[in-house]
Formats: C-alpha cells, sequence, structure tokens
C-alpha cells in the first residue's frame, strides 16, 4: 500500500519475582504508528518474572508521508512499566525512502 515499515528490537528486563506488563510507545514529530510482532494489536507486552524478553517492534508510516519520504526521522521509543509507573526512552531513526 505504499506504507514503510521499519523492525526495532527491545530488550525487556524484568528484575522482580512476577510478570510485569510493559508498555511500548513511540513519540516524534511526524505520525507514525507502533506495533508488537506476535500482539493483538495492543502495545503492552507481559515480561515473565526475572527474564530478558526480546520483543520485535514495527513502527509504520502512512503512504505518501513526510515520514515515509524522508532519508531519516527523528523517534523516541518509550517503555512503560504499567505496575510502577517508570519509564526509559532511547532515541533512535525511522529511515524512509529518501525520495
Amino acid at each position: 500500500d505504499g506504507a514503510i515499515r521499519n523492525t526495532y528490537d527491545v530488550r525487556l528486563l524484568n528484575k522482580l519475582g512476577e510478570v510485569r506488563p510493559f508498555q511500548i510507545s513511540i513519540t516524534s514529530d511526524v505520525p507514525l504508528t507502533v506495533s508488537l510482532e506476535g500482539g493483538d494489536g495492543g502495545t503492552v507486552v507481559d515480561v515473565p518474572a526475572d527474564m530478558t524478553f526480546l520483543q520485535r517492534v514495527y513502527i509504520t508510516a502512512p503512504p505518501n508521508s513526510d515520514a515515509a519520504t524522508q532519508e531519516l526521522t527523528d523517534v523516541r521509543v518509550w517503555v512503560e512499566d504499567l505496575e510502577s509507573g517508570e519509564r526509559a526512552s532511547y532515541d533512535t531513526g525511522f529511515s524512509g525512502d529518501g525520495k
């Protein structure tokens, strides 16, 4: 359909002795959507107790949007522990087709 999708691997570390829900979201100056591999369309993943969990994340730009046509767009990926409210972020880039 002309959309551009980038794939990111996010490692989630749960050091607690219970399953914890983590929400993954993004912020950017342009419209982008985020989805999780193996998910039900939501952006929350349950991480097992005392484990590191690798979650594949897809960020998609609509067809002909600024992010789809630019070479690189700044994106911040956020991870929030929904139990404690703690948040962490990572700055990265979204690669468009550069046209």
